[in-house]
């Protein structure tokens, strides 16, 4: 795939079908998105954009500036262009100094600056817990069960053993607060989700190495870190003042939610809006899902 986007003028996209769960009080409620992923980097007579990659294509270069060593707070962009166009980029909110633009490394753009977990994804609860649902290991018919779950996994834990015996312990007591009956009405479901939990705490976090999603985000996305959103956000303008920002459908669309599925090829571009799966809200500017989505247990607070 990757040959394909870099070595030919074509626009490649391919199709991703992902189930999630929310929790509408105690319901645990179901929810599917079929997303189109523009993955090329050049554009044909079929679909018209530029895709996710173009910041790999070898015609034109992309260089940031970043203030930390993870590169998660990315301040300045420069972007030359197949043309021998230049635009420069600034976070407008917290623009760089001029000693900053002289001191700190200016980086051009590579695979690993969005692909920043090829091996080792270090999952947030969030999506373990997900996938737990999805696949059926956690059932979904336990009341609040997903928030629970995921303020077991999502605790300061000091070793591996300690979470090992204390995911049960946060488990149960969530329940004695908030609907002790669940403890009795389903007992065996939730000793295989304390069991389904301590596996996945000990493939995805590590105490005793301070490392976990938190510590390595991933940066090909933009939901529970900003990712994307480092630099392609409301803040970061050029000297016109035009944000780096374009719309959602420069890298994808929604080709279908829940029973909703576009209807023609003429959608396939655009796709539909996204709707919040908590609410049906359409977002009509810029959001930084990261506000609320950290992977965690904050999402509940």
């Amino acid at each position: 795939m990757c040959a394909g986007c870099h070595t030919e003028d074509r626009y490649i996209g391919y199709k991703v079908l992902t189930r999630s769960y929310f929790s509408a009080g105690e319901d645990v409620v179901p929810t599917k998105l079929g997303l189109l992923v523009k993955v090329g980097g050049g554009a044909n007579d079929v679909m018209k954009g530029e895709g996710i990659h173009y910041h790999m294509l070898v015609a034109q270069k992309v260089e940031y500036i970043a203030r930390d060593h993870q590169r998660q707070d990315i301040a300045w962009v420069r972007v030359t262009r197949d043309d021998g166009e230049v635009k420069e980029y600034m976070n407008d909110d917290d623009p760089l100094t001029d000693e900053e633009l002289e001191s700190f490394e200016t980086r051009e753009m590579e695979c690993l600056d969005c692909h920043s977990r090829p091996a080792h994804k270090f999952r947030a609860p969030i999506v373990s817990v997900n996938e737990a649902l999805a696949s059926g290991i956690i059932s979904p018919d336990i009341p609040y069960i997903k928030e629970a779950s995921v303020r077991a996994l999502d605790h300061q834990y000091e070793t591996t053993p300690d979470a090992l015996e204390g995911i049960e312990d946060n488990l149960l007591s969530f329940y004695e607060e908030e609907d002790e009956g669940v403890l009795e009405s389903h007992a065996d479901g939730l000793a295989d989700t304390t069991a389904a939990l301590r596996v996945i705490y000990q493939n995805t976090i590590f105490p005793e190495m301070k490392a976990d999603w938190k510590a390595h985000p991933d940066n090909a996305g933009h939901r529970d870190s900003p990712g994307c959103f480092r630099c392609h956000n409301d803040t970061m303008l050029d000297q016109d003042g035009e944000a780096l920002f374009h719309d959602c459908t420069s890298c994808h669309a929604v080709l279908a939610q829940d029973a909703k599925v576009f209807q023609s090829m003429d959608e396939l571009e655009k796709g539909r809006d996204f709707l919040h799966p908590e609410d049906g809200y359409a977002f009509d500017e810029f959001t930084l899902c990261s506000d609320c989505h950290t992977g965690g247990a904050e999402l509940y607070d």
